[in-house]
C-alpha cells in the first residue's frame, strides 16, 4: 500500500543530545501521530521546505485537496487544471508531483497558511 514517510536513507542523529538515533527500525520513517499506526500528520512551516518519499505508488499522483478540487473545476469547465490551482493555492506545493520509482522523493514547501490533505 503506498504511503508518505520520511526518505529512508535518512538517518538524524545529534551525538550532542544524547538522545538515541532516530529512526531506530522502519516504521520510525512513517509520520504516525501515535504510536505505529493510525493517523499521519506533518506540518511545514510558510516558507519552509521538507523531503518526504511516497513508498510502493510509482506512477501515482501525489495532490493536495485543493489540487484535487482545481482538477475537478476544471474538468467541469474547460479550463486548465494549472491556472485553477495558481487563482486558488493550497497551503503546500507539490514539486514533482508524479511518482518516477517506488521510493519518490519529493519536497513539499509551505507557500500559505491554511490544511491540506496529502493523497497519491
Amino acid at each position: 500500500m503506498a504511503h508518505f514517510q520520511v526518505p529512508d536513507d535518512r538517518k538524524l542523529e545529534d551525538t550532542s543530545s544524547g538522545l538515541r538515533p532516530w529512526p531506530n527500525s522502519p516504521v520510525g520513517y512513517r509520520l504516525f501521530v501515535e504510536g505505529n499506526g493510525g493517523g499521519e500528520r506533518i506540518g511545514v512551516q510558510q516558507g519552509e521546505e521538507i523531503e518526504l518519499q511516497l513508498t510502493a505508488g510509482k506512477n501515482l499522483s501525489i495532490e493536495t485537496t485543493q489540487a484535487q478540487v482545481a482538477r475537478n473545476i476544471a474538468r467541469h469547465s474547460n479550463q486548465n487544471p494549472a491556472e485553477v490551482l495558481k487563482r486558488n493555492p493550497g497551503p503546500v506545493s507539490v514539486s514533482q508531483p508524479v511518482a518516477a520509482s517506488d521510493k519518490h522523493k519529493f519536497k513539499l514547501k509551505g507557500v500559505s497558511a491554511g490544511e491540506t490533505f496529502l493523497n497519491a
